[in-house]
Order: C-alpha cells, then sequence, then structure tokens
C-alpha cells in the first residue's frame, strides 16, 4: 500500500478493520490501487499521498480537511485530492460512509494527460477536493465494480481510462492542444476485429487492442466506439458468446465452450448466453440435437 498512509485502528480491532475494507491492484494499468471501504468510527490523521486520491462515496458521508479548508463528501460526490495535498478523514453522520477509491501515481496521470494532450509533460490537478458530477461518479462506480472481477478485466481499464480522461478534461486545469482526430486511423480497426476473433481464449487488454491497431489508447476507443457502435469490451464479449454457441452446436460441453473461448467460469457464460439468446447453452444445445 505505498500510495495510502492509514491511521491504522489497534491490534485488537485489526481484524474487525480488514473485513471492512479491500485493497487490490490492477496490474495492466500502472498497478493501480484501488479500495473499497466501510467505515463508521475510522479517523485518519491529517497526511498526504505521493499520488493522487480519487473516490465516490457511496453511503453516508465523510468529512475531511484539505486545501486549508474543510469539506463534506455526501453521496455520489466524487473526492479529489492532488498529490502532496494534506488531509484528514472521518464521519460526517453517525452512520460513518461508504466510498470506492482508487490512488493513481503522478507517472501514470501524466501518461494519461499526454494521450489526450499533445506534449502534456506536468501532473495535472484536479481543482476542487469535491466534484459534484453524479454522471461521471456513475460511471467512475461502474469501472471501480468492474476492476474488482477478475472476468472483467477490459471492461475495467476501458472504465477507468474513460473516467479518467473526463476527470481531466471537465475538472483539471490541463490545457494544451488537443491530440488530433484519428478518423485515418479507422482502416486499422478491421486488423483488431481480426485479431480479437482469432484470440478470444486470451485475456485480452486495452493496451494489446490499441498496439494492435497502431494507436494509442483513447483514440483506440473513439474509433472503435464510433465504428463498431460499442466497448471493446461488449464486443469481446458479445463475439465470445457467439463463438461458444458454435461450439456448442458442435457437440462441446458447456465447460468446455465456455473455456475455449474465455470464459474461466462456466456460470458466467451461461449468464451471458441467457441474456444473448434467452436460454441456456444446455437448452439450446438439447434443441440443436433434436433432443
Amino acid at each position: 500500500m505505498e500510495n495510502i498512509d492509514f491511521d491504522v485502528p489497534s491490534d485488537a480491532e485489526l481484524e474487525s478493520w480488514r473485513s471492512r475494507a479491500r485493497y487490490w491492484r490492477l496490474p495492466t494499468l500502472g498497478a493501480l490501487e484501488l479500495l473499497r471501504a466501510d467505515f463508521s468510527t475510522q479517523r485518519f490523521r491529517r497526511h498526504r499521498h505521493p499520488g493522487y486520491a480519487i473516490g465516490v462515496v457511496t453511503r453516508g458521508a465523510e468529512r475531511f480537511f484539505c486545501r486549508g479548508g474543510h469539506h463534506v463528501a455526501e453521496e455520489a460526490a466524487i473526492i479529489a485530492v492532488n498529490p502532496g495535498e494534506v488531509h484528514d478523514g472521518e464521519a460526517a453522520r453517525w452512520d460513518g460512509w461508504r466510498y470506492r477509491m482508487m490512488y493513481p501515481t503522478e507517472e501514470f496521470m501524466v501518461s494519461v494527460a499526454r494521450e489526450l494532450w499533445r506534449g502534456h509533460t506536468s501532473p495535472p490537478k484536479l481543482v476542487r477536493p469535491v466534484i459534484a458530477d453524479r454522471e461521471l461518479a456513475s460511471a467512475f462506480l461502474e469501472a471501480h465494480r468492474a476492476g474488482e472481477d477478475a472476468a472483467s478485466r477490459l471492461s475495467a481499464e476501458t472504465g477507468i481510462l474513460t473516467f479518467l480522461a473526463t476527470l481531466l478534461q471537465r475538472h483539471s486545469d490541463v490545457t494544451g492542444s488537443q491530440a488530433p482526430p484519428a478518423a485515418r486511423e479507422t482502416r486499422h480497426l478491421q486488423r483488431v476485429l481480426d485479431f480479437i476473433d482469432a484470440s478470444l481464449a486470451l485475456d485480452l487488454s486495452l493496451d494489446t487492442l490499441a498496439e494492435t491497431a497502431g494507436i494509442n489508447r483513447f483514440h483506440f476507443l473513439r474509433i472503435f466506439n464510433r465504428t463498431v457502435g460499442t466497448t471493446p469490451h461488449a464486443y469481446v464479449t458479445e463475439r465470445r458468446v457467439a463463438r461458444g454457441k458454435t461450439l456448442l452446436a458442435q457437440g462441446f460441453s458447456v465447460a468446455d465452450a465456455a473455456l475455449a473461448v474465455g470464459f474461466f467460469d462456466q456460470s458466467h457464460f451461461a449468464n451471458r448466453f441467457r441474456q444473448t439468446y434467452g436460454m441456456t447453452p444446455r437448452t439450446f444445445q438439447l434443441g440443436w440435437k433434436g433432443v
């Protein structure tokens, strides 16, 4: 937890504290640190992070000191603390608060800004400690939850990068020349679609898809969404389910078909299949065989 400086409870309370908080990292996004926590009596001493502290309150309210004043982040508020800013934290209501947080490093945020704005080299500064933007908060929570599910890696990467890009565009001091439109790169998209179809069993990442297209991640997302009409994650899932249906018709078992198209959890494949075709894989297979 190099980027998180907690006021840890006493030894007697440590196990209880652990049960209320989960911490993990996403290696594919610069080892991005994430936290989901539910606090009632927790009080953070004043401290600072070497990177950013960005999150959304999902229940209750948190009161914290930052930038020389006190602030209250209520449900759906975005917490935005820049590197090096001294802050603390405690419950603003009797029932405490619940939130989801991420802790990007300065280097990672600079890389995001550089992909969006040509020549940008300094760490972006978020302009307010508490940001009221419910649409953006909702996008953050969807991406954060995806990051908690190992089977949703591509969805998490796409969601988190899209959230951070929008956060910088709406609520930071970043200025400069916008990266040029990438319309000329659409000719490379078919290469990516072919790669996806040939690689459904692999754990595909946003970096891999963008590298296949020969463009940066944000250009790739814009082109893909505009041309295909959906996110890369949704498209990959769609192709996996369709290929799984073909394998079922060829006599593969549900478990083998799921594994062959990149679903490492058979129930996840079955749920997606039912959402797409209105029946379970087994019902389809029996009907195909005329049983």
